[in-house]
């Protein structure tokens, strides 16, 4: 009986998530007793880069942030993960080292996917591997994304890309603008987009003199997204 419950919780659990939500009950219940959950603690490392893959991450709640580290030492942020992601993603069913290292921002929730029950699920169910190949992707299309945005040399066009692509994932209509559901420090913004602490701060600073942003409630809002985007294209 409480066997039954046990596995009854992880399907529920697993429902929440977009990638097992158009599953059968039978498929979820048969993965159920490969799922555990974990949870992650603001500024806590949910995986090291380097480290033995051990499972697949879901993210049921909060946000983390994928990050490696430079040849001269320097941490540089890769992208921004929220809620009904999965990570990692490269090599993700291959075994092998995580890519990247994995920080909680926020308090996080996670099912972590035993990866040999899950290769096998994909096996029998195309529209899941289809499913997941998609995300995959869309995963790799953003860090090509990101690849352009680092080599790009102006830091306002840079740092206006960087806030746009925070508030296309991350951004929920406010008072006054597009707020960015999430909170990081100029030295969080500076690891994502490759320069230093102070130069972010004299950009931010300069985007609020000309109402493109303002802070509030700890977090930044997009006041003037055309004239942002006017920035991000290097127009002014």
């Amino acid at each position: 009986m409480e066997r039954r419950a046990e596995q009854h919780q992880w399907t529920r659990a697993l429902r929440r998530l977009p990638l097992f939500a158009p599953l059968a009950e039978e498929e979820l219940t048969r993965l159920a007793p490969a799922v555990r959950s974990r949870t992650a603690p603001r500024g806590s490392v949910i995986f090291r880069e380097g480290e033995e893959v051990a499972a697949i991450h879901f993210l049921v709640s909060g946000r983390v942030k994928v990050a490696m580290m430079t040849a001269d030492g320097r941490e540089q942020t890769l992208t921004i993960l929220g809620p009904g992601d999965f990570f990692p993603h490269l090599g993700c069913l291959a075994g092998g080292a995580y890519p990247a290292t994995t920080t909680a921002l926020e308090d996080c929730a996670l099912l972590l996917v035993d990866l040999a029950a899950l290769a096998d699920l994909l096996r029998r169910n195309g529209d899941l591997a289809l499913a997941m190949l998609l995300k995959m992707a869309q995963r790799l299309e953003d860090l090509q994304q990101r690849v352009r945005e680092l080599a790009e040399r102006d830091l306002r066009v840079r740092v206006a890309r960087a806030l746009l692509h925070l508030a296309d994932r991350h951004g929920r209509p406010g008072a006054g603008g597009l707020q960015l559901d999430l909170r990081l420090t100029h030295q969080e913004l500076a690891s994502l987009t490759g320069t230093a602490r102070e130069s972010i701060s004299r950009t931010l600073g300069a985007f609020r003199r000309e109402g493109l942003v303002e802070s509030a409630e700890g977090s930044l809002v997009i006041r003037d997204r055309a004239a942002l985007q006017a920035a991000a294209d290097g127009l002014r």
